[in-house]
């Protein structure tokens, strides 16, 4: 239990998704990338594996807006830089990235979960839920903060780049029900 919020994990909560097509020169580049440059950095992920997949959906979905690096602060105790900050109308998704330590990761994400939920609050933005994804750039780890609840819901799934490419988008995709 983080700050009173709890987490329930569950196996495989998005299986009903369908998956991003038109991603072959993606996958190539994903897998040229990976050959061809060491990425031992967070910033090199992020630059190089993370970045690549927001830009392809930015470019097939006028309607996302995408902010990096953003920083919120609830209080001394939530607050955070988000990575990325993935948005429509109606739904939030915060993208983490980490070296490597998806547990760390996770206990970062779930702060800055919570400040943004403490923030809609204050902001009265009407959103019952908002997501959150961890990422090595390899690894992809899905959460759900149902804000009513005060509740996460972990997928016990993580997806992997490049296998996992058009279930990743398409996850995307349907958390941001996003239109072309």
């Amino acid at each position: 239990m983080i700050f009173n919020y709890s987490h329930i994990i569950e196996d495989n909560i998005f299986q009903d998704i369908k998956t991003f097509d038109d991603v072959g020169e993606l996958k190539n580049y994903i897998l040229d990338i990976r050959k061809r440059i060491p990425l031992n950095s967070e910033t090199a992920k992020r630059e190089f594996l993370i970045a690549p997949l927001l830009v392809k959906l930015i470019q097939n979905f006028k309607t996302l807006k995408l902010l990096t690096e953003k920083t919120i602060i609830f209080n001394n105790l939530l607050k955070g830089k988000l990575d990325y900050l993935l948005s429509t109308n109606t739904n939030f998704l915060i993208l983490e990235a980490k070296n490597d330590n998806m547990e760390n990761g996770y206990k970062q994400l779930a702060v800055e979960m919570i400040a943004l939920d403490k923030i809609f609050e204050d902001d009265k933005i009407e959103t019952n839920l908002i997501y959150g994804v961890i990422s090595t750039g390899i690894e992809w780890k899905f959460v759900i903060l149902n804000r009513e609840k005060k509740e996460f819901l972990s997928d016990l799934e993580i997806y992997l780049l490049p296998k996992d490419l058009e279930k990743i988008l398409g996850i995307f995709v349907d958390i941001l029900e996003l239109k072309k």
